[in-house]
């Protein structure tokens, strides 16, 4: 069953196809929650592309083995912010649980794992 949730009504529907209308309105909820904070939105985007840059650059294959691991963890401080500018017309990065981290923080060891699966059939 395929679950869409906007800010107007949440669908639930047993195959995977939506009205093609529901696109426009995910963009158009999307730009509302963007127009909302924009300058915030962007420099939070920024740091987060910034700070994933700065580690990959990190010398051999420890900067990108490290950025393999810390991407998810800065895409879910992004989405982190977005959904608390959603719920309470703030952004903020309050949220979430030490658990809750914790399994995101493990999650996200699979980028490594998979980055070292494609080291080694480089080097094949």
């Amino acid at each position: 069953m395929t679950t869409v949730t906007s800010t107007r009504a949440t669908y639930h529907q047993a195959n995977k196809s939506l009205p093609a209308k529901e696109a426009f309105t995910w963009l158009k909820e999307g730009w509302q929650l963007f127009v909302k904070a924009p300058f915030k939105l962007l420099g939070l985007s920024f740091v987060t592309l910034l700070a994933a840059g700065l580690i990959q650059a990190l010398a051999g294959p420890i900067g990108l083995g490290i950025s393999k691991w810390v991407g998810p963890l800065l895409a879910t401080v992004m989405w982190l912010a977005i959904a608390n500018l959603a719920e309470n017309n703030k952004l903020r990065l309050s949220g979430g649980t030490l658990r809750s981290w914790t399994n995101v923080a493990l999650w996200s060891l699979t980028g490594p794992v998979i980055a070292w699966i494609q080291f080694q059939i480089g080097l094949c």
